[in-house]
Order: structure tokens, then sequence, then C-alpha cells
């Protein structure tokens, strides 16, 4: 279902308004949803870190776009891989909102005063460790990017609605930590978008009401 620019901004403020963090009916694995998430695992650990990624929908009038980096690959962890900016929270972080905008901040120099946030996906399990919250937020798109190159190599948009476009992903499976676990991979100019990352985008068009499961 395709989605004018308009009726796509109204349809992401709707289902986002009065989404909390947290919120248990939502945990997500790699983009599933809540019953294949529970099917895949035989149990939700209960040790994970908490972390939060900033999902930035860049807002021009002439449509809708996902702001996505590029990590560096001298990264010990995550190197080379494309993902949201964010990171894990820290003490001084009074919510996932404040650990999203400052690695937003830290990593691609995004001022927080550009940054309109509109609620937040389930929770979605890192089987590295971590329990992430996906911040949505739509962008100004005026305003220059400053990245700290030690993290982020790079930063690209992918337009909304290829990243909605279900038959643009392939679903694998991938044994990790005992598991045997389905991810979904997303090629985008030459560029691989796959687990969380790809599975927060998936996540995000089911919400919508667009997202159609690859096989």
């Amino acid at each position: 279902m395709q989605l004018t620019p308009d009726a796509l901004r109204a349809r992401l403020r709707a289902v986002l308004a009065g989404t909390v963090p947290g919120d248990p009916a939502r945990l997500s694995l790699g983009g599933l949803n809540l019953a294949e998430t529970l099917a895949q695992l035989r149990h939700v650990p209960d040790t994970l870190t908490p972390a939060a990624v900033l999902v930035p929908i860049v807002d021009r009038p002439e449509g809708l776009s996902l702001l996505l980096t590029q990590r560096s690959g001298g990264l010990k962890h995550h190197a080379g891989q494309v993902s949201f900016p964010g990171g894990r929270t820290e003490a001084s972080d009074a919510n996932p909102v404040a650990t999203a905008l400052r690695e937003a901040q830290e990593e691609i120099g995004l001022a927080p005063s550009r940054v309109e946030v509109l609620g937040y996906l389930g929770d979605h399990l890192i089987l590295t460790g971590y329990r992430v919250t996906p911040v949505v937020a739509f962008i100004h798109p005026h305003g220059a990017l400053t990245l700290d190159h030690g993290e982020v190599h790079s930063v690209f948009e992918l337009p909304l609605a290829k990243a909605f476009d279900g038959s643009r992903y392939h679903a694998r499976s991938w044994s990790m930590g005992g598991e045997q676990v389905r991810f979904f991979d997303l090629y985008h100019a030459n560029r691989r978008i796959w687990g969380a990352t790809a599975g927060m985008i998936a996540s995000l068009a089911r919400l919508v009401g667009v997202w159609t499961d690859p096989q």
C-alpha cells in the first residue's frame, strides 16, 4: 500500500501517539511480532543491558526518509554495519529519549532542537546482550551533521517507500547463543541493512500497517 507523504506523516503520528517505552506486549526479536519472538526463544533473558536508538525520519515536503549510519570499520563491535544512532543507557540519562538524543548528538552531531519525538517501537532484543528501545522521531531537514568518525564512517538516507516495501526484504535463519532465530536482510545503495536495524524498520512498517512479511 502506497501512502502520500501527507498521509504517511498523519499515519505515523497516529500510530505512535501514546506509545510507551518497554511495552512488554510489543517485544521483538529481529522485527518479528511478539508471538513469533516468543516462539523463537526458549526464554527472554532478564539480564540484558538497556540501550536506545533514534529512528530518525527526515521530513522533507517531497517525502520522508530514514537517516541511517554506517559504522566505522575500526570499531571493536559491529564494525562497518548499518545502524541507527544510539547506544547503551548511561546513569545520567533520564529516559530512552535522553539516551537516543545524546547518542545522536555525539555520533552524528544531530542537534536535539531538530528532533520531534513521535513515540516508541517495542523494545528489540539483541542476542549479544542488549534490550534496545527505538525512539521514532521526525527530523528537520535543514542543518549540518558533524560525524564522529571514530564511531561513524558515513550517513545515508533510505526513502520510506523503499523501507516499507516488504518485497525488498529477505528472511534468513541464524544460529546465535544456542538459539536459531530468523532475521531480515534489506539492501539499498550497495549497503546491507540487517539484524536489529532491519527488524526495527520492519516493526515500524508493521505498526503503520504497510508490512508484508517476506518469505
